[in-house]
């Protein structure tokens, strides 16, 4: 993700999105979940939209 958000900074294009990505993901790995994917964000979405 670093290498994405760095490259897309570097031709100018926003990459606010893809930091938020980013961080939830970060989230996930250091709450002990690094292990289940991509896909485990969700988990983390729905708990805070609060479905």
């Amino acid at each position: 993700m670093d290498d994405m958000i760095s490259h897309r900074r570097s031709v100018g294009v926003e990459a606010m999105r893809m930091r938020e990505v980013k961080e939830l993901m970060d989230r996930r790995i250091a709450d002990g979940h690094g292990d289940q994917g991509f896909s485990s964000l969700f988990e983390l979405l729905a708990k805070h939209s609060g479905t």
